[in-house]
């Protein structure tokens, strides 16, 4: 019923998956969302966001929510570099 349904720039109900098949579309779309997922999913673990790292691995948004938290969220050191760890017993 509800295959190949999407909600794109706020249509509901409308199919592309006939237009993304027949123009070649699909494969580097896919492609282009799953490195930036990739990223936007390492960064999260990384900064132990815990949500945006749950939020990032569910919604698929074509890259978008990806990048916003990449370049607006993400921005900066890793919390991972910024901490101060001590071995036991050195002084």
């Amino acid at each position: 019923m509800f295959s190949g349904m999407a909600i794109v720039g706020g249509l509901t109900g409308v199919d592309w998956s006939p237009l993304l098949a027949s123009t070649g579309l699909l494969v580097p779309l896919v492609g282009w969302s799953l490195v930036w997922k990739a990223i936007a999913l390492w960064k999260a673990a990384r900064r132990y966001h815990l949500g945006w790292f749950i939020i990032l691995a569910i919604v698929n948004t074509a890259a978008i929510l990806e990048i916003i938290y990449i370049f607006l969220v993400a921005k900066g050191r890793d919390d991972r570099s910024a901490m101060v760890t001590q071995t036991p017993g050195a002084g």
